[in-house]
């Protein structure tokens, strides 16, 4: 199955499940920077779920938008999957959802800051369940770079959901 594929079926499933459940659904995104929250909104009906999502794409607005820890922030440059939790439960609490997805990382190597490898980390969550993790990005460009995640954590977000709440 195709990238294309798997994001289209994980976006039924969210649409399915969220309108059937109420669920709100938002996102806080950095490396891909509102392509999560744009593929939701794509989907016709999402506006019965979609509360929005915060691209907060440095450390100040991390911290202001989403109450993300300055201090380990900045141990990390806001990417690791504590700082993806952390955005998750902000975003959670900001905008009232149900479900979001949170994504922090590397699009491509960046060697000035001893980044050799793009990667990404990212937490979902759905009520009081979390599912994170690391998503490798090496030998991918940058846009396929930030591609791979946008599918890989709406696919999760259905899995989460379909696990709990198949309908």
């Amino acid at each position: 199955m195709s990238n294309t594929q798997d994001r289209r079926g994980a976006l039924n499933t969210i649409h399915r499940i969220a309108i059937a459940r109420g669920f709100r659904v938002a996102t806080a995104e950095s490396l891909t920077a509102g392509m999560i929250s744009a593929a939701i909104a794509d989907t016709p009906g999402s506006s019965k779920y979609l509360q929005g999502g915060i691209v907060a794409y440095n450390i100040d607005q991390k911290v202001e938008l989403l109450g993300v820890n300055r201090e380990q922030a900045a141990a990390c440059n806001c990417v690791s999957d504590e700082i993806a939790l952390q955005m998750c439960l902000g975003a959670q609490n900001r905008m009232n959802a149900e479900c979001v997805i949170a994504v922090t990382g590397y699009a491509e190597p960046w060697p000035e800051a001893g980044i050799t490898e793009a990667h990404a980390y990212f937490n979902v969550v759905v009520g009081p369940f979390s599912v994170g993790g690391r998503i490798e990005l090496d030998l991918l460009d940058r846009n396929e770079a930030r591609e791979t995640v946008t599918t890989r954590t709406l696919c999760t977000l259905a899995e989460m959901l379909e696990e709990q709440f198949a309908v």
